[in-house]
C-alpha cells in the first residue's frame, strides 16, 4: 500500500504499532507458555489493515492468540469479518450477517489482496 499508511499521522498508525508490538510479547505471555505471534502473522495482519484502510474501514479489535496467530475483526454494512491470521500464513475468515449463518473462507497469505478485490470493494 502507499507510504499513507506508514506515517504516524494516519488513522491506522496506532493499529500498525499495536500489532508490531505482539512481536516482543516474552515467551508464556499468556501465563501458559504461548508464543509471540509469528513474522508471517505479524505481515498478514499489517496486510490486512493495509486493505482495510483503502477501503476506509477500521478494525473493531486486534489481538494475538496463544497459538502464535493474531485475530482482528471489523464490521461494515451489517457484517462482521473475523481473521483469524496465523503463523504459517493460512488466513481463516469468518463472514458473519446480523442475521442468518456465518459464511467461513480458507485462505493464505496470498490471497488477502484477491479477497478485498472480489469482496469488500463492491460491498463497502
Amino acid at each position: 500500500m502507499g507510504d499513507i499508511l506508514q506515517t504516524d499521522e494516519h488513522p491506522l498508525a496506532k493499529w500498525r504499532e499495536e500489532i508490531r508490538a505482539f512481536s516482543s510479547l516474552a515467551k508464556g505471555w499468556d501465563s501458559y507458555n504461548a508464543e509471540p505471534p509469528s513474522e508471517m502473522a505479524i505481515q498478514s495482519a499489517l496486510s490486512v489493515l493495509d486493505h482495510l484502510g483503502s477501503i476506509g474501514v477500521h478494525p473493531d479489535w486486534i489481538i494475538p492468540t496463544s497459538d502464535d496467530s493474531i485475530l482482528l475483526q471489523f464490521s461494515h454494512d451489517d457484517l462482521t469479518y473475523q481473521w483469524e491470521l496465523e503463523s504459517d500464513g493460512d488466513v481463516g475468515v469468518m463472514i458473519k450477517p446480523q442475521e442468518g449463518e456465518p459464511e467461513y473462507l480458507d485462505l493464505t497469505a496470498d490471497q488477502i489482496a484477491d479477497f478485498f478485490a472480489e469482496r469488500c470493494h463492491g460491498s463497502l
